[in-house]
């Protein structure tokens, strides 16, 4: 390792953020995960756990790992949301480095060394990187190769994977990045000073993670992206997204109006895309309201009428419509002209596609 890397080592230290609420079955390997990092050459990490109004046993094994772990601490809160967990977390953390992840997923070996050396190595203040999804342990890589080599074999006797590296400015990183489907706030590296005055917007459940990222963006001279896939996401199938629609899920038309006001004062270029980004979201909310039952779809018609009001004024941008595929410039055609129609339709369609042909 290069004398300025030893160097940074001793003043390097890397704060890791992870909210948890009723995660029993998943913390502990999160956190050995983390703890399995390699420390040195790693810098000193600290561990923040909050445990945000757990009912499980989330609370027993927040304490039996922090008695394991010198560098675990400890916050509880009363089921407040992720958003103000993770705010706890950087009210706490110490770090010039801080990282997110969340309690059902893991660190593949490595990674945060090759996050932390990418950094770096090519002087950004934000380095991400890819992640596999997981429903089971099955679904995780076995044996997965590190980015890095072991500390105490020479690069040159080894063979080490070569992953793709591409570096930004933060308003390139809007349109390749934010706008281009990487609005992920874990899997990232930041350094401290472009996120310090930031938080994580509390009153929104969906795409508060992206406004933070937006505006991290915004603090950052340059991002640097690998294509290395060392986070494991874990597809929760009781997750936000996944769930019956709940007036929360409108956050995410809420969440993409924020950032195109944010990007048309940064980058007017791209109101655009950013548009089309609030249309797809219009007709997920629209869909997700129509799987409804009937007397259901009847309770939520202000929202329908909401996201129809919202779909005719987010058309009035140039090239937004335009820059859809054929199926959503179709379903936004039809649900534009009959919306009672399109939802109808669209109730049909959900129910007979999860129909089991035996019943």
């Amino acid at each position: 390792m290069q004398k300025n890397q030893q160097d940074k080592i001793q003043q390097d230290k890397i704060s890791i953020i992870v909210p948890v609420h009723n995660g029993q079955a998943y913390l502990t390997p999160c956190i050995e995960s983390i703890t399995a990092q390699p420390s040195p050459p790693l810098p000193e990490l600290e561990i923040i756990i909050i445990n945000d109004g757990s009912t499980d046993n989330t609370a027993a094994i927040c304490h039996s790992l922090s008695e394991h772990h010198q560098n675990i601490q400890i916050i509880t809160m009363e089921d407040l949301g992720v958003s103000c967990a993770r705010n706890a977390g950087l009210s706490k953390a110490t770090g010039n480095y801080i990282t997110f992840i969340d309690a059902d997923d893991r660190l593949l070996p490595g990674t945060l060394l090759y996050l932390w050396e990418l950094s770096v190595r090519t002087d950004s203040d934000i380095t991400g990187c890819g992640f596999t999804a997981w429903h089971n342990e099955a679904d995780l890589p076995q044996n997965p190769t590190p980015p890095h080599p072991s500390p105490t074999e020479p690069k040159e006797d080894i063979d080490v994977p070569h992953h793709k590296e591409l570096s930004y400015t933060g308003m390139h990183f809007i349109d390749q990045g934010i706008l281009n489907g990487d609005t992920r706030c874990w899997g990232k590296l930041y350094r401290r000073q472009c996120i310090t005055a930031l938080t994580f917007q509390e009153n929104l459940t969906i795409g508060e993670d992206m406004l933070f990222l937006l505006a991290a963006t915004q603090q950052a001279n340059k991002i640097t992206t690998t294509d290395y896939k060392g986070y494991a996401y874990f597809q929760n199938p009781n997750g936000a997204m996944n769930r019956i629609f709940k007036e929360s899920y409108m956050d995410q038309i809420t969440c993409w109006q924020i950032a195109t006001e944010r990007i048309a004062t940064l980058r007017p270029d791209l109101n655009y895309k950013a548009a089309g980004i609030i249309l797809i979201s219009i007709m997920l909310t629209v869909g997700k309201i129509a799987e409804l039952p009937k007397h259901l779809r009847k309770q939520h018609q202000t929202k329908l009428t909401h996201c129809h009001h919202q779909l005719k004024q987010t058309l009035k941008t140039p090239g937004a419509y335009p820059s859809l595929n054929k199926s959503y410039r179709l379903k936004i055609t039809i649900f534009k002209r009959f919306p009672q129609i399109y939802t109808k339709a669209y109730n049909l369609y959900h129910n007979l596609k999860h129909t089991k042909p035996n019943n």
